[in-house]
């Protein structure tokens, strides 16, 4: 009896940590989701129909196959911020893989690290290219990795179909 009543005992804490740290985590999300309803209230009073919205690590990204434009709101920077860029002037796009090689001196290895996984598009106006980035070294698993990837690659596609004007009710 003794056993089980230690063992209960040194499971407590542990599980009271992992219910804190969910719970944490849980208001962060909603905490964010609030602050971005809020600003796109402000931004977009009706001015945009999402055909598609996904939120990322660094930034919002809604599509807008009516007007035809892109709309991406930053929240990874203190001053919420957005950028709205047009799909008929997309000149490409990509999916990169940003990679970081690291050297130790002592023993004269390197190591290659993707540090970044995300969609790039050129725009012809203005000429300025941007990244969407799904996966950051800093805030995931190198176990995500894979996942996001998948996900940059529906995105890319998804793109790409709501530039020549197929992306409808997705």
């Amino acid at each position: 009896m003794s056993e089980i009543v230690i063992v209960l005992i040194l499971l407590a804490p542990v599980l009271l940590v992992v219910l804190l740290l969910n719970n944490s985590r849980k208001k962060q999300k909603k905490k964010t989701q609030e602050k971005l309803s809020a600003y796109l209230g402000v931004i977009i009073p009706g001015g945009i129909t999402k055909s598609f919205q996904k939120q990322l690590v660094h930034q919002l990204v809604i599509i807008d196959e009516g007007s035809r434009r892109i709309l991406l709101v930053n929240h990874h920077e203190h001053p919420l911020s957005h950028e709205q860029y047009s799909l008929d002037y997309i000149k490409t796009l990509k999916v990169v893989n940003i990679k970081q090689t690291i050297r130790d001196e002592q023993s004269k290895k390197t190591e290659v690290i993707t540090t970044h996984i995300g969609v790039e598009i050129g725009f012809e106006k203005p000429d300025k290219e941007i990244l969407i980035v799904f996966y950051d070294h800093m805030k995931h698993s190198i176990f995500h990795m894979a996942d996001m990837e998948k996900e940059a690659w529906e995105l890319h596609e998804k793109i790409a179909k709501a530039k020549i004007g197929q992306l409808v009710n997705i």
